[in-house]
């Protein structure tokens, strides 16, 4: 490999990012990443896609393409293209749900939670199924998101566990097997065969290397979903340890722990590149961290966190209804909030959820963070004062490092080293701020 594009699809924003076969970022490019409100913008990514890694091939000699893209999202495809737009998991699908509810297989088979609007795939695809019969019955894959951009790349269709075991309601994770619901609606039938995260599909497609200067013999990967990206450095370590990945969404995966998973407080089992479960726990920490802060521009302070956690200033929650431990609750400021002090509260709150979610699923030992919030001083301050040793990666992108790993578990090769640097900032008075925050999460809050 002489260098490696990581197409990365996130629900806000789309990223590529070019690296050496050591994982060291060459250069990155990214684009907001649109939506109508109840379907994704494929066309567009795939326009930005092409125009990007035209630019980037003038400086770089990418010799494969790897894609990542966030859960919750397919594609049903006939042999030219999409049959109907993909959905995005924000949309109200709740008319269906009596009867989609009636269909679910069992937590304790499936361990995904029963989710708001679209965030369970079966019930996204079950919506379809019953209300765009004709579009259900033309398609002859169902693609899950990364392995949609694969396909786009390639032409080769190909299913990948991390993205099918992330809260589908379609697969059995200790069974390694899909579930009952899966095979009951019929979606087994459309799904193409079973491929690693590192396995080669094929070469770019020739008509995709003349739009964007890649070398016909670029090698397309199978990729892999996004928070499984982060987790794939550590995939196989020993002992105890967790990862949480951070965006538009805060995940939570625990190593070496076996906890008793609850789908009240929406914690449930990812799969990991390997096939193995991992407990999660989650929020949506980027989304409800832009609601806290509002539309000042301003940046956490470390100066300022003292100063609320010194005096007990609470964000209560939720700000999204999307999922989480507190979904179905509204969530609070403590009155007289500044525009300079909402950016620190929001940090602030964010790392109480992350703790909680962390004692969820009983997570202990090193603590790695990666993802935006790794710029954030509050957020691993706090976490810092509570669950130390917390580390992070050099680089800002853990997909990235995660991404290479993969590709290099396939060639035999050496996974990018853990880098991570430990946090020795600290808040003083966290651990009371945290049982503050804890007693009044306890003594309930209003209901949305």
């Amino acid at each position: 490999m002489q260098a490696l594009a990581v197409i990365d699809i996130g629900k806000t924003r789309s990223k590529i990012l070019v690296a050496d076969p050591r994982g060291n970022l060459l250069e990155e490019v990214s684009t907001e990443t649109s939506s109508s409100g109840t379907c994704l913008d494929a066309e567009g990514i795939w326009i930005w896609m092409l125009q990007a890694l035209r630019q980037l091939t003038l400086k770089h000699a990418i010799s494969a393409v790897f894609p990542v893209a966030h859960g919750a999202a397919a594609a049903l495809i006939d042999d030219r293209g999409l049959v109907r737009p993909i959905l995005d998991y924000e949309t109200d699908l709740s008319e269906i749900d009596a009867a989609y509810n009636r269909l679910r297989s069992d937590f304790q088979a499936s361990h995904s939670p029963n989710l708001p609007h679209g965030l369970n795939l079966g019930r996204q695809l079950y919506w379809i199924q019953q209300k765009h019969p004709k579009d259900w019955s033309a398609a002859r894959h169902i693609l899950l998101y990364p392995q949609y951009w694969a396909w786009r790349l390639c032409g080769v269709a190909a299913t990948e566990v991390t993205s099918l075991g992330s809260h589908t309601d379609l697969w059995q994770p200790a069974q390694r097997s899909y579930s009952g619901l899966a095979e009951n609606i019929g979606v087994c039938e459309k799904m193409p065969p079973m491929h690693n995260a590192w396995d080669v599909l094929a070469k770019i497609a020739p008509d995709v290397a003349a739009a964007t200067g890649l070398p016909p013999d670029c090698a397309v990967y199978c990729g892999v979903h996004d928070s499984n990206a982060s987790f794939a450095r550590f995939v196989g370590s020993r002992g105890k340890f967790s990862v949480v990945s951070t965006g538009t969404w805060v995940i939570c995966m625990a190593n070496g722990v076996t906890p008793e998973l609850d789908p009240e407080r929406d914690t449930l089992s990812n799969v990991d590149i390997f096939g193995n479960a991992i407990p999660c726990a989650r929020f949506m920490g980027g989304r409800e961290f832009a609601e806290i802060r509002g539309k000042n521009s301003s940046t956490p302070s470390l100066e300022i966190a003292g100063d609320l956690v010194k005096h007990q200033r609470l964000v209560l929650p939720a700000f999204c209804k999307q999922g989480g431990p507190f979904s179905g609750h509204m969530g609070s400021l403590p009155e007289g909030s500044t525009g300079r002090e909402r950016a620190s509260l929001a940090s602030l709150y964010c790392a109480m959820v992350t703790d909680y979610c962390l004692e969820l699923i009983q997570a202990s030992g090193p603590l790695y963070v990666e993802g935006r919030f790794i710029t954030d001083p509050v957020f691993l301050a706090a976490l810092a004062s509570l669950r130390a040793p917390v580390l992070t990666s050099s680089e800002k992108s853990g997909t990235l490092a995660g991404a290479v790993s993969i590709v290099n578990i396939g060639t035999g090769q050496s996974r990018v080293p853990n880098d991570s640097i430990e946090v020795n900032t600290t808040i003083t008075g966290m651990p009371a701020y945290q049982q503050q925050w804890r007693a009044a999460v306890a003594g309930g809050f209003t209901d949305a």
